[in-house]
């Protein structure tokens, strides 16, 4: 395990990772050097956050797989941290008095740049930061008595970088220096105290420094030169997080050597010369485009050019005289090819310490001293604020008005504007290039061209450099730098899509890990904490760049791996690994889609048997469409009478029901039994009498859906299928609820929640829960019943079962309303019916709108309620299932007290199934938001 480094700025930090509480834990560790007990990590990191336990288990979760994490040790309620550290190699360094060790070890301040959320863990590191810093004060003066004058005035300059503050370092050094280094790090210092503390230095170290100065020559302060900058083609546009992240790290001492890397056309270039602009060092800021130059030993002659220097053999020779004592910003742009010159970086660094570089590049250079900042695309546009105000937005106008000077950007181009930037994924370049396009195409047709082929990015213009007239010419550079065997992984990694972690790109692209680390650090591959991802335009690119040979063989690798996984999700989708597997599944859902679209023309059997496996994912997570979608493609090729054909039959069978589509799940289960009977699957046929209730349940056919389930039941029970025999328990009791018989049903949900505890079914375990609530409000008791679904909501959400958490929802909104809380009903009913539109669950729809009829007549409003009523009966028997006769009775229990007439009454119907289902939800909820705002204003 390699060392932490917790000095300076850590990769961390640096990178903008969302791991920062991880680092903080793992330095509080670290620095205590002895075992925490989690109270006081949950204290200083979470504060009064009402932070629990649990959360900070997902913490060292998350940091043990991190690669820092191997060293956190947990024994019982305390942690410790094991690995092996720079702040305690520094501690050891300073105790056995080795100072030279100490002071190479100090990188500077401890987490420098850190942004600490918490007061408390702020001040802790306050602290701590002080006490090293002290430290490492001690080990600079000890050293510096060990070594002649010269050497200990270079050691305290050093110091002095690493501590800018420290008045005790400078009064050292001015003891050993010569009047130019001690004149030149009083200066220094003098800056950094009035820039980060707005203090002058004391008097008697002012007469000091003046007892330096020759006296017969008044000291001359020359006038700083002009920046030597081109003038940008373009308005800077945006990029505010970005400049004030890069000034914070400017703002170090310590960070002399910035890299600015990312991806061709990412603004890189434009970024460098609006930071060079702002951040003008006292002797000037020289700009070195290096973009034409083909090789590296010319990049010191090309310095010495922009310094309108003559290029001479020794170069390098003379930029360090030129250089050695100048506080110059020197920015090198496009160096990805010309990294073998990082030796001159390297060099100059060494040669004039008041000397900063800014470097753009594909790749950074890899030196120890250098702090690299990863530029990625502008941000997404989003419904917030108004389109034209955004940055992405903003870049693409500029650039169309070029093209036609009327042209501009509104809320009503969004969902075009949006297509426009998910294709180019926020790179300004491509948006500039898709812009040239606007006094040919609109902006509807770009977003199509861009859907189809990236050869819309492309222009003619001759003041733009070759290199970015086309994403083609844009990438070619890159991809030129790659050895074959780097072109070969990048180009397979191209069949994912919405990401991929370490494991799957070794597999898929049969490379190895060290191999990918190279591609993300030439800015082809981003990483993501553990998943990665490319950039969508490198992805189509390297895509072009694949055989139709390598295209077959990578996706049947990854078809394979997908198998797997679904394989897994199988067999432990009613265990404690359930959690884990839906969320691996939720994060490779795009490259599922990938694989079985192209398992439908090349791969049936594998892409039906992920079909099958992935039935109850599809359920749970609220994908009902999409997964009977693919479930009717595949049985629709896939025609061989086989256990994996049957498998994707259920998931056919299950989600169509979940979408109403009663038809089509009864013709599928006809077909399912058929085949079960002549294969003698018991287990098989039993499924079909379970679903057969369920169906019979839900078209409202309650004594036949009775019959069934008690029929699957025993059916399980002589099998020994113990998971089944709760679920049919579980259903038994909503027909026995349904028919007004809460002792048995109460019987059977407690049978089942027992056997689900048994298992440790979560999912089982929360639905009866679920339903016991509903019968003790059914009894009266809405006080344990609002418990009950409470604690049945928290595990549905738990697991991201969508379906669980929208019934839940539900049910707490007929929990509140049954106590007059008419708010919160009504904010319940709204959150479930979100839920149900989006999975397309038609049947719940209905049960949502009679709830805001309910309500509505409960309000004394009697013309939304028999509207609402009215949808829901009309729907319900679109869907052929009739609506229970209650539902009827208070439709004419409202007709009978309303002022309308018969014929206004007919009318107000009428309109109302003439509707559509989507057309009746928005006029609930547009009543729903106009019911709050007067119940709002009467209450005031």
């Amino acid at each position: 395990m390699a060392v932490l480094r917790l000095f300076g700025t850590p990769y961390y930090l640096q990178k903008r990772l969302p791991l920062e509480r991880a680092l903080y834990m793992v330095g509080l560790l670290v620095c205590q050097n002895i075992w925490v007990n989690r109270e006081e990590l949950l204290l200083l990191l979470w504060s009064d956050d009402g932070a629990t336990k649990q959360r900070l288990r997902q913490l060292v979760y998350r940091t043990k797989q991190l690669p820092y994490g191997e060293g956190l040790v947990v024994q019982g309620a305390q942690l410790g941290y094991h690995g092996e550290s720079d702040v305690q190699l520094f501690r050891q360094a300073i105790q056995a008095r080795d100072w030279q060790a100490a002071l190479e070890l100090y990188a500077g301040e401890l987490l420098l740049g850190a942004d600490f959320e918490v007061a408390e863990l702020e001040e802790w590191f306050l602290l701590e930061r002080a006490l090293l810093s002290k430290m490492f004060r001690q080990a600079a003066l000890e050293q510096a008595l060990t070594v002649a004058p010269d050497k200990a005035a270079t050691l305290l300059e050093q110091a002095l970088l690493r501590d800018p503050l420290s008045e005790e370092l400078l009064r050292a050094l001015l003891a050993v220096a010569t009047p130019e280094v001690g004149q030149r790090a009083f200066e220094r210092y003098r800056h950094n105290l009035a820039q980060m503390l707005q203090l002058e230095p004391a008097t008697d170290l002012q007469l000091v420094v003046q007892a330096l100065q020759p006296k017969a020559q008044p000291r001359v302060v020359p006038a700083p030169p002009r920046p030597m900058l081109p003038t940008p083609s373009t308005v800077f546009v945006g990029r505010q997080a970005e400049l004030e992240h890069i000034g914070q790290r400017l703002s170090d001492p310590l960070c002399r050597l910035l890299s600015i890397v990312g991806v061709g056309g990412i603004g890189k270039t434009r970024l460098s010369l609006e930071v060079a602009a702002r951040h003008t060092l006292p002797d000037g800021v020289v700009f070195v485009d290096l973009a034409r130059l083909n090789d590296a030993k010319l990049v010191p002659s090309a310095i010495l050019k922009a310094l309108q220097e003559r290029p001479t053999e020794a170069a390098l020779e003379r930029l360090k005289e030129i250089l050695e004592n100048k506080a110059t910003l020197l920015v090198l742009d496009n160096f990805e090819h010309l990294l073998a010159a990082r030796e001159t970086v390297q060099a100059l660094l060494e040669a004039a310490p008041l000397l900063r570089f800014i470097v753009t590049s594909r790749e950074s250079l890899g030196l120890r001293q250098e702090h690299v900042f990863e530029l990625t695309g502008l941000p997404a546009p989003d419904t917030i604020f108004p389109l034209e105000s955004q940055d992405a937005a903003q870049v693409f106008s500029r650039a169309a008005q070029r093209s036609d000077f009327h042209f501009s950007l509104n809320s009503t181009h969004f969902k075009a504007f949006e297509r426009i930037f998910r294709s180019v994924a926020g790179l300004p370049l491509g948006l500039e290039l898709a812009a040239s396009w606007i006094r040919t195409l609109s902006l509807e047709e770009i977003a199509d061209e861009l859907d189809s082929s990236l050869d819309v990015l492309a222009v003619d213009a001759p003041d733009m450099p070759a290199r970015h007239r086309s994403f083609a010419a844009v990438f070619y550079s890159s991809w030129a730098l790659l050895s074959p065997q780097e072109q070969s992984v990048l180009a397979g990694l191209s069949v994912f899509r919405g990401g991929f972690d370490k494991d799957m790109a070794v597999r898929v692209t049969n490379s190895s890990l060290p191999m990918l680390l190279r591609l993300v650090h030439k800015s082809l591959v981003v990483r993501l904490e553990t998943r990665f991802v490319l950039h969508e335009l490198i992805r189509q690119y390297s895509q072009q760049q694949l055989t139709a040979d390598q295209t077959q063989q990578t996706l049947q690798r990854l078809s394979l791996m997908i198998a797997e996984l679904s394989q897994l999700w199988l067999l432990h989708k009613k265990d404690e690994q359930q959690t884990e597997i839906s969320k691996k599944l939720e994060q490779e859902n795009d490259n599922i889609r990938t694989v079985l679209r192209w398992a439908l023309e090349h791969d049936l059997k594998t892409g039906t048997t992920i079909v099958g496996n992935l039935e109850h994912f599809w359920y749970s997570r609220g994908y009902h469409r999409e997964g009977l979608d693919w479930a009717n493609q595949f049985l629709a090729r896939y025609t061989t009478a086989d256990p994996i054909r049957l498998a994707a039959l259920w998931t056919r069978i299950s989600l169509a029901k979940e979408l109403s589509e009663y038809e089509l799940s009864r013709a599928s289960l006809t077909e399912y039994q058929i085949f079960a009977t002549q294969h003698g699957d018991q287990h098989s046929i039993a499924n079909s009498q379970k679903f057969l209730g369920l169906l019979e349940r839900e078209q409202g056919n309650i004594e036949q859906g009775k019959t069934h389930l008690e029929t699957a039941l025993a059916m399980y029970q002589k099998i020994g299928n113990e998971d089944s025999v709760a679920i049919c328990h579980n259903d038994l009791g909503i027909i026995f609820s349904m028919q007004n018989n809460p002792t048995a049903a109460k019987q059977s949900f407690e049978e089942s929640l027992r056997l689900k505890r048994q298992l440790g079914d979560k999912q089982g375990i929360a639905y009866a829960i679920g339903n016991l609530g509903v019968l003790a409000g059914q009894a009266g008791d809405f006080a344990l019943e609002q418990v009950l679904q409470l604690e049945s909501l928290r595990l549905k959400r738990e697991l991201g079962d969508q379906q669980g958490i929208a019934n839940g929802l539900q049910s707490l909104g007929e929990n509140a309303f049954e106590q007059h809380q008419i708010k919160a009903a009504l904010d319940y009913y709204s959150q479930a019916l979100d839920i149900f539109v989006r999975l397309g669950r038609r049947f719940t729809i209905t049960v949502l709108l009679v709830n805001f009829a309910t309500v509505a007549a409960k309000q004394g409003q009697l013309e939304p309620a028999i509207a609402f009523m009215t949808a829901a009966i009309h729907w319900r028997y679109q869907l052929r299932s009739p609506p229970p006769t209650h539902w009827t009775e208070k439709l004419n229990q409202w007709r009978e007290r309303s002022q309308y007439t018969p014929a206004q009454q007919a009318k107000l119907e009428f309109e109302m199934q003439k509707l559509s289902l989507e057309e009746s939800v928005a006029r609930a909820l547009a009543w729903k938001d106009q019911a709050l705002m007067l119940q709002t204003a009467t209450s005031t």
